[in-house]
């Protein structure tokens, strides 16, 4: 092989290890920025991590609160039976003390009754005793008159 065609290829051959220099260079960009990229996924996934961790902690609160919501629900619907029976119950009471109510409304107005008859019965009396003790009165005055007048009749004989 002749020195013309040993110089291209060693010049070749210098073209490509500066290329391959060049891309090695790319190459350990490359792989710099790869091992940035990795760092942040890293970091990303730590911080995943610890994200998850809390979702599970949170998960695992939401459940004791859900368990107890389904306590106090029970409760509240127990409240709510005993309520609704409190109240039938009111209101059998309500109808129990209307006809209470009633019935004194009636007791009370048969006992006005009879004492305004009473006092009726008692005026009448009053109203007769006296016209008659004015009958009297006047019956009294007629004979005083008339013992008077007779007295008269005797006296002067």
């Amino acid at each position: 092989m002749e020195d013309a065609e040993l110089r291209n290829i060693l010049f070749s051959i210098q073209g490509s290890i500066a290329g391959f220099q060049n891309d090695m260079s790319d190459v350990k960009n490359d792989i710099a920025d790869m091992k940035t990229d990795i760092a942040n996924m890293k970091t990303d996934i730590t911080n995943m991590k610890t994200d998850i961790t809390n979702m599970k902690a949170d998960i695992t609160n939401m459940k004791a609160d859900i368990a107890n919501m389904k306590t106090d629900i029970a409760n509240m619907k127990t409240d709510i039976t005993n309520m609704k029976a409190d109240i039938t119950n009111m209101k059998s009471d309500i109808v129990q003390l209307k006809g209470s109510v009633k019935t004194i409304e009636l007791k009370l107005e048969n006992e006005i009754d009879r004492k305004i008859s009473a006092l009726f019965d008692a005026r009448m009396d009053e109203l007769r005793y006296r016209k008659e003790n004015k009958e009297t009165r006047e019956k009294v005055f007629e004979l005083d008159m008339r013992v008077d007048n007779l007295e008269k009749a005797i006296m002067p004989a």
